[in-house]
């Protein structure tokens, strides 16, 4: 065998003569060159090499095989770049032995907590790819789909022992045996990858966004299917951001998507949250079935189907229905019309939109053959929404003529329409129409005939004119107010225009102010809303006149038409929104005070957030506005903490005339307090755990109210910088 001195230092070809050695001569140069660590000139040589002759004598996987005893040496050095190569290889080899998973636990796991101990945000691509060694292993993509969901139920139900307990599961033979070889063997990998998994969620929210590292969320899905809800909940939204989130997820990931979110509902996620996941799966090219699928099987994921009927009795799917992806509702809507509607939590529909395509989709299925089983049920519940939407008006039930051309829906349209006579205040019509339906039943000329009656819906609207009415008398009181300088820059007396009056009216376009000659004109159903939801007086007035002022200033800022927002939002100007909608926040509390000097800017800081939080959000909100609301919550609310504070914070001489606001990641990590100056400053910071960024991202989330969100949301944020 040729000396080390005789190759004169050059590694990489002792390296290749060591390849076509004996075992023994080939070790022996390897372990030499491992010794005096000059494998670092030629480190993925070496790792190619040891490899080869690890498998050669049968050590690979071992902690005796070469590989791992350069991973034994790797603990306790610097993670320097030359090594962001060589780890990820090294790692692969570590595993790369199907039997081995139990014997290289004792080396695997030391290696893998030293590159969590050692990792820094920059490092996450390392983390990444060290992680990618997984995804790179399993055989499972080779089974079929029933096996791949059988490894998930396994894999999402696991505990310590489950790899044990799973030996009694019958058919030694076949598939299922290989689910179970790869399910013990896989346990313990994943296992030690845990703590790489909660880096990476914690730490790799830059990484994780990268659209090539969907195959990653998936594996982190995998390695985390007993963490924490919070784990759990942030890696379905990391799915959410990518528009090709079909990569990468085989049907294993796909079951285990649908358990962890059926997980997270349990603990109190919002059913929005899944709503916007699905949207997002279908745009990234899920199939409408996988989408769908907690419809197919209500009882193994109740909360998931509930959440998902919401979605499309809110229209919440609405926006994937474009071009080229219309397979969605005919899916979902096909699959829900399989099972009654749901009595223990009944759905609602608010708007019309929704519930005209409900019933497109029950035209398209009452020609299905066999007609899905609960048609008729499904019926019955739509006509009864679309009567409670629209009452008896003759020209809107006319939308319920096409039902009666199937046999199939024709009984169930008349029963709907004869509870509804029944519940209605009667007409000299009604008992006629009751004896049409009940003779001719639902036919079209049925309903014809009864369209035709004189009938009637009583339309009960709670309203509280003497409230509006003084509300508009001090609306003109300060519209009368001197306001002789500026506040907060804004010139409110030339805002006004010459304006005399204030009167309430229905505007168009969900514009909330104009003016018309010399008179201002307010949405009047926006104040309703507001009488209709607040008692107290005080506080009735305190936020309408934030409202009116908050919308006053929009106008100032360019923004008064809502058409106008909806340019603003094409160009993915959340940010720029949320700012705009700070800033006038800022400028109407200032100006509130001034009308009202008894109101405090702390006090009208707390309303105007706790008004925010009242409006969550819901169906129709994208991710990016959803970060928006959140964010502009949390500015308002430390806002309000700091001035209310006992103790002023050390930089409060900063905020000067200007507001606070909070700027922080949807993935963990950094949080910032600004100020808005000028100049816009950097305050104070902190870190925020992977719990914390989870309540934060969700407390604008539609839900079932669970305690009070916003006493916890003061008591986190007073904690994180120090307000008392």
């Amino acid at each position: 065998m040729i000396s080390a001195d005789e190759f004169r230092n050059n590694v990489e070809a002792q390296l290749h003569y060591a390849a076509g050695l004996s075992q023994e001569e080939a070790s022996a140069i390897l372990e030499s060159r491992l010794n005096d660590t000059w494998w670092e000139v030629a480190p993925s040589l070496w790792i190619e090499v040891a490899s080869a002759v690890d498998k050669r004598t049968g050590r690979q996987g071992t902690d005796e095989a070469l590989v791992s005893r350069l991973a034994q040496r790797l603990v306790g050095a610097r993670l320097s770049p030359a090594l962001h190569d060589v780890l990820p290889r090294v790692v692969t080899e570590l595993i790369a032995a199907p039997a081995t998973a139990a014997s290289i636990g004792p080396v695997l796991d030391p290696l893998l907590k030293w590159v969590v101990q050692s990792a820094r945000a920059g490092d996450a691509g390392l983390v990444a790819n060290v992680m990618g060694a997984l995804t790179s292993q399993s055989p499972l993509s080779s089974l079929s789909q029933a096996a791949q969901r059988e490894y998930a139920r396994l894999l999402f139900g696991r505990s310590p022992n489950a790899a044990s307990t799973q030996g009694s599961l019958a058919d030694p033979q076949g598939e299922e045996a290989q689910v179970r070889l790869e399910f013990r063997r896989r346990t313990e990998f994943l296992r030690s990858f845990v703590p790489l998994a909660q880096w990476m969620i914690e730490k790799g929210s830059a990484e994780l966004r990268q659209p090539e590292r969907m195959p990653l969320i998936a594996m982190l899905l995998e390695c985390l299917a007993e963490g924490t809800p919070a784990e759990l909940q942030l890696i379905l939204r990391y799915v959410s951001l990518h528009s090709q989130s079909a990569e990468g997820f085989w049907p294993y990931h796909r079951d285990l998507f649908w358990m962890a979110a059926e997980r997270v509902l349990a603990e109190g996620a919002p059913g929005t949250l899944i709503r916007e996941l699905v949207a997002r799966m279908y745009r990234g090219h899920w199939w409408a079935e996988t989408c769908a699928h907690p419809l197919e099987v209500p009882e193994k994921l109740p909360l998931a189907c509930q959440a998902l009927l919401q979605g499309l009795v809110d229209g919440s799917f609405e926006v994937i229905a474009s071009a080229g992806m219309q397979r969605f509702h005919p899916v979902a809507w096909g699959l829900a019309f399989q099972r009654a509607p749901p009595q223990a939590k009944p759905l609602r529909f608010m708007e019309v939109a929704p519930l005209a395509l409900a019933l497109e989709m029950l035209c398209a299925n009452a020609s299905a053959s066999p007609a899905p089983l609960a048609l008729v049920d499904w019926t019955h519940f739509l006509v009864k929404e679309w009567i409670r939407l629209h009452g008896l008006d003759a020209k809107e039930l006319e939308a319920l003529l096409k039902l009666t051309a199937f046999p199939i829906l024709g009984p169930p349209v008349a029963s709907g329409l004869k509870e509804a006579l029944l519940a209605a205040p009667p007409t000299q019509d009604t008992p006629l129409a009751l004896r049409i339906l009940d003779e001719c039943g639902g036919t079209p000329n049925a309903l014809r005939a009864v369209l035709a009656l004189e009938l009637e819906w009583l339309k009960f609207a709670h309203r509280s004119p003497s409230r509006l009415e003084w509300l508009q008398d001090e609306f003109r009181r300060v519209l009368h107010l001197p306001w002789a300088e500026p506040v907060a820059g804004i010139d409110l007396a030339r805002m006004f225009e010459g304006a005399r009056d204030v009167r309430f009216t229905r505007l168009v376009e969900d514009d909330q102010v104009e003016i018309r000659g010399d008179c201002i004109y307010l949405h009047e159903p926006s104040y309703q809303q507001l009488d209709d939801s607040i008692a107290n007086q005080e506080e009735f007035l305190a936020t309408s006149m934030l409202f009116f002022l908050h919308e006053w200033v929009h106008v100032r800022q360019g923004i008064g038409k809502k058409s106008m927002v909806d340019l603003l939002r094409e160009t993915g100007g959340e940010s720029t929104l949320m700012h705009l909608d700070l800033s006038a926040d800022h400028a109407a509390a200032k100006l509130a005070h001034q009308a009202e000097p008894r109101w405090t800017l702390a006090w009208l800081k707390e309303l105007q957030s706790r008004s925010l939080f009242s409006y969550p959000a819901g169906r129709g909100h994208t991710s990016a506005s959803r970060g928006r609301k959140t964010t502009r919550l949390v500015s308002l609310r430390l806002d309000y903490l700091v001035r209310a504070a006992s103790q002023p914070p050390y930089w409060s001489s900063k905020l000067g005339a200007g507001y606070v606001f909070a700027d922080l990641s949807p993935g963990g990590g950094a949080m910032l307090l600004l100020v808005s100056g000028p100049p816009v400053s950097v305050v104070a910071n902190c870190r925020l755990s992977s719990e914390q960024t989870t309540f934060l991202t969700t407390i604008m989330d539609e839900r079932e109210e669970v305690g009070d969100r916003l006493a916890d949301l003061d008591e986190l944020l007073r904690g994180r910088f120090h307000l008392r």
